[in-house]
């Protein structure tokens, strides 16, 4: 059975798999890129009006304060991560860099299933299996499972299905069940 809002326990493994993973690929995410033609999501997606590549400080003015921001981690690998998290939102946005000297950029996010927050195509928690589908599962390299859609892209969105539709969002290139 799902809570009703991302656990202190959830948060943590997520921004664990977000930082062992993100890394490798900070400087993928500094800019968000469409290639031309491209339909993928990724490249023209929000959520909540966050988009992929945006600052914190641009993610503050959209969300308000975060209720907690960890400090700038460097990874031995190299790159630099940070998380903040919005309780009002129930989302937690994870940032990386390829480098210390770079400005962090949003490359990840986790809507929880207490999140008003919504995809620019009007996907959000507690959408209908079939809204999903109707929405993201004919663009290129959507594929639909038991538990979850997957939209493919340069920033992978996984739309997690429960019972009583989308109880959960992952958006991020390492990110997916």
């Amino acid at each position: 059975m799902r809570t009703a809002s991302l656990r202190l326990a959830d948060v943590s493994v997520v921004l664990a798999v977000l930082a062992a993973g993100l890394i490798a690929s900070a400087s993928a995410h500094a800019r968000p890129r469409r290639a031309h033609g491209s339909s993928t999501p990724a490249a023209v997606e929000s959520i909540g009006g966050v988009r992929m590549g945006m600052s914190s400080p641009e993610v503050d003015a959209l969300l308000g304060r975060p209720s907690s921001r960890s400090n700038r981690h460097e990874e031995s690998a190299g790159g630099s991560t940070a998380r903040a998290y919005w309780k009002g939102h129930d989302t937690l946005v994870g940032f990386c860099a390829p480098s210390s000297a770079v400005q962090l950029r949003v490359c990840a996010m986790v809507v929880g299933s207490a999140s008003p927050l919504k995809t620019s195509k009007g996907i959000g928690i507690g959408s209908s299996r079939q809204a999903v589908r109707t929405t993201y599962a004919a663009l290129p390299g959507a594929k639909e499972r038991r538990d979850d859609i997957v939209v493919d892209g340069v920033a992978p969105l996984v739309f997690g299905l429960g019972e009583r539709g989308v109880d959960v969002i992952y958006w991020g290139r390492d990110f997916g069940p």
